[in-house]
């Protein structure tokens, strides 16, 4: 990660390193399709490109996500459509917040199988309203959490949705850890400041 916290957006390269290492080391023709699918689909989902993350999906995606409360992912094109064009329209886009460290990738001929560290920085108040005990109101802190993402594809090589089971936000209340001003890029820091806006 960059010794100054940006947004993957500013840099795709962040959210996107792990799997262009990983294409690069597959042979199977089958295998490298459905990996470059899934570069393709974050790479659109960071610039916010609508047209271009449905182009990477299949007809009818479903998006399964598990948490405390039951699957609440999305169902359908329709859904998932406005489910992305909702985050789209938030303060920084969907996740241009949020940093992926894959720490397990398997790619079989249905399924890309990941197991990740998820890193966000969130304000102190939005840290607190999702369950992590920072120990103040104000401030930054980077949160995190292990998740396992299971993502299936049709016979095209098009993502058929996704099944997350991160568990919600968080899975460890404790696993945090402040961020000075001074080390956020200017981005970043703009976009938490809209974020902080938007949620009083």
């Amino acid at each position: 990660m960059s010794p100054r916290w940006q947004l993957p957006s500013i840099d795709p390269s962040i959210a996107l390193r792990d799997y262009e290492e990983r294409l690069a080391a597959l042979d199977k023709p089958r295998h490298r399709q459905m990996l470059q699918t899934l570069i393709d689909h974050v790479r659109a989902v960071l610039l916010g490109d609508l047209a271009g993350v449905m182009r990477t999906m299949s007809a009818e995606p479903e998006f399964s996500t598990w948490g405390p409360t039951g699957d609440v992912g999305r169902k359908g094109a329709d859904a998932v459509r406005a489910g992305y064009a909702g985050a789209f329209a938030r303060p920084g886009g969907a996740i241009t917040n949020q940093v992926n460290k894959v720490e397990r990738l398997v790619v079989d001929d249905d399924t890309i199988a990941l197991e990740l560290t998820e890193t966000r920085i969130w304000p102190a108040a939005t840290a607190k309203a999702e369950g992590y005990t920072v120990p103040d109101a104000q401030g930054y802190y980077a949160v995190r959490r292990r998740c396992a993402v299971l993502i299936p594809y049709d016979d095209q090589a098009l993502i058929e949705g996704e099944i997350n089971y991160g568990l919600g936000w968080p899975a460890a209340p404790d696993d945090f850890e402040r961020v000075a001003e001074g080390d956020l890029s200017a981005e970043y820091l703009e976009w938490l400041r809209a974020l902080e806006k938007e949620e009083q």
